[in-house]
This record gives structure tokens, C-alpha cells and sequence, in this order.
């Protein structure tokens, strides 16, 4: 089985997006985190498209696509990834990215 890449406690920080807000993890509560996303909206594109390394800092600009499954409505957006390492660990992630776009697709669309 390959090493964790994530030093207990890590913090990570997702804002209004998805609900989901800063936690400690462990490499369980990662796949924890990853499968809800999972259950809650499909993936159709996930692009990172350029990383930027300075210290312990790993920057990762790019963009992604995905349908909320409760809705069947798409967005779009860009996303910012910060993350720390530390001794080759992930020990700090914070994304930054269009939390109304993704708040939208989540919205069903009532009839008038």
C-alpha cells in the first residue's frame, strides 16, 4: 500500500462550494472528503494547467467542469489550489475558486 501523502492533522480549507468547511484529516478523512464530492456532483473536466513552487508552497491555477447530480446543471470555473508540504507531506490545503457559480448548479430551477 503507497504512504499517505497527508501529515495528520492537515487542514483542509474548501469554502461554500460544497459544503464542506476545514477539517482536520487523516488520509481516511481525505477519501472520506473526495467520495462526498463524488456523491454529490460528477467530474467532467479537471484541468491544472500550471504550478508554481516557492518554498513549501505549491500553487496549482487551472479549471474545472462538473454537473450537480441533485440538479443535472453544469458550471464552470477556474480554481486556485495552495497547498504546504512539509518533509513531502501535505500538511495545508486552501482552494480558492467561483463558489457561486458552483452554488448555482446546485439550485433546481423552479417553475414560475
Amino acid at each position: 500500500m503507497p504512504e499517505c501523502p497527508i501529515r495528520p492533522p492537515a487542514c483542509w480549507q474548501i469554502y461554500e462550494s460544497h459544503s464542506f468547511y476545514c477539517r482536520l484529516l487523516l488520509c481516511e478523512g481525505a477519501a472520506e472528503f473526495f467520495s462526498k464530492i463524488a456523491e454529490c456532483e460528477d467530474t467532467l473536466k479537471f484541468e491544472p494547467r500550471e504550478f508554481i513552487v516557492q518554498g513549501d508552497k505549491v500553487v496549482v491555477v487551472g479549471h474545472y467542469e462538473a454537473r450537480a447530480k441533485a440538479t443535472g446543471r453544469e458550471y464552470a470555473t477556474y480554481f486556485i489550489h495552495v497547498f504546504t508540504v512539509r518533509e513531502g507531506k501535505i500538511t495545508s490545503f486552501v482552494e480558492y475558486t467561483d463558489t457561486a457559480a458552483i452554488a448555482e448548479a446546485f439550485v433546481k430551477i423552479q417553475n414560475a
